[in-house]
């Protein structure tokens, strides 16, 4: 052992080895709780950052695939919860009950790790070190149960998934929810209130880089998620996408529920008429919305009634336009099928696929600029083809009137 002196003179023990070593995980592993417990103080105290993360990771380690009574007995926690805050972490959690069922066996240690005499602050770091599923389940008193609450979180990437099966594996850094009415034992009731109050939850302080609410291919779940479209709304996300799903209900011809902070918006069936198109196109080019990119699918009628309203019609095969300002491409592809780009001002594309133009129906986009005048990623196969590629190809004539 070794003696870590800070700087008003406070002296923490700590292993020789884990001193000298302090970014080997394998030694750190070996380490039993209350000499872990030791290194953590004294790398907080001590402000020695990969250290504390390192121990930080090692604790989270012990939530690990616990039910909430075993996590109260690997850190020595009596259960404080009130009524009310019991009902909570039942109806949050779950979902999870049915979804990540605990198969294994737990083996109590002869220490104790005393989380509880950490300050909140470390306890924080040991929270976002964790999967939702472990997190949700740590919450097992009081202080835990409010300092949870405070910290936000982060979660790469979100699938909610309508699907027969509903096994699947926790991640850290994505989540999927199955929806499913599981099994003929369990309310479909009981079901909708789990999976409203986990979402509910998550929307509270977690931020997701992307969400993706869809059928999975072959699948013969009758589930309908109209009941959490509101849920879906209210969760922070950059890019949130939504298909096989049928048909979106708007609110006043307006997508402002759907919009929020987002900077992308796949929403293929929608209720949203020509003009609230127009509306919404609006807002996307002043940037009096976030959103960057919206994504549809739309008929020829819908189109032309958008590109009309901006200034540009089709006349005799040939677009028209009433603004200097509008350049016109086409690409053609056997395999991609054909597509249509509009380039409209300093910071605004249509792009469409040949579907509208040929069969009456397909996918439509309405894009930014991005600030430092680059464009955001095309949209659907070709996201790997740069806009000076379109640029640079030879123009469709738009004659200026």
């Amino acid at each position: 052992m070794v003696t870590l002196v800070s700087s008003d003179r406070q002296c923490f023990r700590v292993d020789t080895s884990i001193a000298q070593q302090s970014q080997t995980v394998s030694r750190l592993l070996e380490i039993g709780n209350e000499e872990l417990f030791n290194l953590i103080v004294a790398a907080n105290y001590l402000d020695i950052k990969e250290l504390l993360d390192l121990g930080c990771k090692r604790v989270a380690d012990l939530f690990k695939d616990k039910s909430p009574d075993d996590i109260r007995k690997t850190f020595g926690i009596v259960n404080d919860l009130s009524p009310e805050e019991e009902e909570q972490f039942r109806n949050e959690t779950s979902y999870f009950d049915f979804a990540f069922p605990l198969t294994h066996e737990f083996h109590e240690s002869d220490t104790v790790f005393r989380l509880l005499d950490l300050p909140n602050e470390i306890i924080s770091i040991i929270f976002q070190q964790l999967n939702i599923v472990d997190r949700l389940r740590a919450r097992v008193c009081q202080r835990l149960f409010m300092l949870e609450q405070l910290v936000r979180y982060h979660i790469r990437k979100m699938e909610l998934i309508i699907s027969d099966v509903s096994s699947i594996e926790p991640l850290t850094e994505k989540l999927i929810i199955i929806l499913c009415n599981f099994n003929r034992d369990v309310s479909f009731n009981f079901i909708i209130e789990s999976y409203l109050a986990l979402l509910k939850k998550i929307s509270s302080n977690t931020i997701v880089e992307t969400l993706t609410l869809f059928k999975s291919y072959g699948s013969t779940s009758d589930f309908d998620p109209k009941e959490l479209m509101p849920c879906i709304q209210s969760i922070p996300t950059r890019e949130l996408t939504i298909f096989d799903v049928g048909t979106i209900d708007v609110k006043n011809d307006s997508l402002t529920d759907w919009t929020r902070t987002r900077d992308s918006l796949y929403l293929p069936r929608t209720k949203l008429t020509g003009l609230g198109l127009v509306r919404l196109y609006d807002d996307i080019a002043s940037s009096t919305i976030a959103l960057r990119r919206f994504r549809l699918e739309a008929t020829n009628r819908t189109l032309m009634y958008l590109l009309r309203n901006i200034g540009i019609t089709l006349v005799n095969n040939q677009f028209v336009s009433t603004r200097p300002d509008v350049r016109a491409f086409a690409e053609v592809s056997m395999f991609f099928g054909s597509k249509y780009y509009f380039l409209i001002g300093e910071n605004m594309i249509i792009t469409t696929d040949g579907g509208i133009m040929q069969y009456n129906e397909g996918e439509l986009w309405i894009e930014r600029h991005n600030d430092d005048g680059s464009m955001p990623d095309l949209p659907c196969f070709r996201k790997d083809i740069p806009i000076s590629y379109i640029v640079d190809c030879d123009p469709l004539t738009v004659v200026y009137k």
